[in-house]
């Protein structure tokens, strides 16, 4: 505990303060989940973004009437591939640097292809979970 704060607070403080233009500019509403979780929701997509008892980061979106929960690394994969590889240690950071880093991975990532699941655009949500099933045959 450093100053009265644990560091799973800080990492809820943190990721309000990265992911603060999903409130800001797409009108999205946030709500912290205990210290490992916050959840952002429009009347269209749910954004989770959380950590793990090892550490790390991690997003999954949704359409807000469903409740698969892609990761956000699985989009990236079906409509970035190029993109998806910038992501690859941003599940490892066990540190408060590492964290924050690819928080900022993230949440760069998020604004800069993420259009498409802040309007819940159906044809995205259906095109994930066609690829998600043929990916279990």
């Amino acid at each position: 505990m450093l100053g009265g704060v644990t560091h799973m607070q800080d990492f809820v403080d943190r990721v309000q303060a990265r992911f603060g233009f999903l409130v800001e500019s797409e009108g999205f509403t946030c709500q912290p989940q205990g210290e490992r979780c916050v959840i952002y929701s429009s009347p269209t997509t749910t954004i989770r973004i959380g950590t793990g008892d090892r550490g790390g980061a991690g997003i999954t979106v949704d359409r807000a009437s469903e409740s698969f929960y892609y990761p956000f690394e699985f989009f990236l994969k079906t409509f970035f591939p190029d993109q998806a590889a910038r992501l690859e240690d941003s599940e490892g950071g066990r540190n408060r640097l590492e964290v924050d880093i690819a928080l900022m991975k993230l949440a760069h990532l998020l604004k800069r292809f993420g259009q498409p699941l802040f309007t819940g655009d159906a044809e995205v949500f259906r095109r994930m979970a066609a690829v998600a099933e043929a990916s279990l045959e």
